[in-house]
């Protein structure tokens, strides 16, 4: 779900996976080796082999582009910017490239800056889905429900992006869905995620995404028990997605548990910074929100 899976998708579309060996440059070359290593998460390699496309020529776009994505999954979130950013430089254009930066922004807790990346993006191509549900996103981080909501309808409504296989008009259900049940609309909320849990997601794109929605109808119902079963096999699956590790945060505050929701909390911190300025406001955090623990975290970031 979101990054993760989207880009490595996107990234392994690009002209620099599907060359030819017969036809392809010396900088070919390494970009497709590069990207063979990527795919088998030997990042380390994968780094060395676009380092040698750049050095053969400075000006390839899609190598910094593909180094920012290897350095964002090892963790490394300034490095990865700066190569999206010289990416950006290079090809001020490129739709994916401005989606990657602005969502590596979004991680680092730059909501600001995500957001004007992103809305550059869409005045390049205004039915650039991913960058709508990315501002989605963004705007329900920073409690703007109204915006989020108008962001969500908006990718419901055009036409499905073929690259995410319909993740895009599934997780913009489930968006509003979040959005709905924090504000105590239980039916609507239910609805949403019904409607979400029926959209059939390739599970390349959005593993688990069946475990993610019926964990939040049980949370929307109220049965915790069962919201946290489904939301820890999510977990499991996508260990390095802070949403994730926030959904259990939500679900242990609710049940007040505390000691558990603060260290998935700091797991969540860890892994996206977005969450720090939620986490202040989201009425699901209301048990733990007043503890020496929570405020300590906060006071750490």
């Amino acid at each position: 779900m979101k990054v993760l899976k989207i880009v490595l998708l996107v990234i392994f579309i690009s002209l620099g996976y599907l060359l030819s060996a017969d036809s392809e440059t010396e900088a070919e070359r390494h970009l497709r080796r590069g990207n063979e290593h990527y795919s088998q998460g030997e990042y380390e390699q994968a780094i060395d082999e676009y380092q040698r496309v750049i050095q053969i020529n400075p000006n390839y776009a899609l190598a910094y582009y593909n180094l920012g994505e290897t350095y964002r999954l090892k963790g490394k979130l300034d490095d990865a910017i700066v190569f999206f950013q010289k990416g950006v430089e290079i090809d001020p254009n490129n739709l994916l490239g401005l989606f990657l930066l602005g969502a590596c922004y979004k991680l680092q807790g730059e909501l600001d800056d995500a957001t004007s990346t992103l809305q550059q993006s869409i005045r390049i191509d205004p039915n650039f889905i991913m960058a709508h549900l990315g501002l989605g996103d963004i705007y329900r981080r920073q409690g703007k429900d109204e915006l989020a909501v108008a962001k969500c309808q908006l990718v419901i409504d055009l036409p499905p992006d073929q690259t995410l296989e319909n993740f895009s008009n599934a997780y913009a259900h489930s968006i509003l869905a979040d959005i709905y049940r924090k504000q105590g609309k239980l039916d609507e909320a239910l609805a949403k995620l019904r409607q979400a849990i029926q959209i059939e997601v390739d599970p390349d794109v959005a593993p688990a995404w069946g475990n993610y929605c019926q964990a939040g109808i049980y949370l929307t119902q109220g049965k915790l028990d069962e919201a946290l079963s489904e939301f820890q096999q999510v977990v499991k699956v996508n260990p390095k997605e802070g949403y994730v590790h926030y959904s259990l945060v939500c679900v242990y505050s609710l049940k007040t548990e505390s000691k558990l929701a603060i260290e998935y909390l700091k797991k969540t911190f860890d892994l996206d910074k977005s969450f720090i300025e939620f986490s202040k406001t989201d009425p699901d955090l209301e048990n733990i929100r007043q503890t020496p623990e929570f405020q300590q975290l906060i006071n750490s970031y």
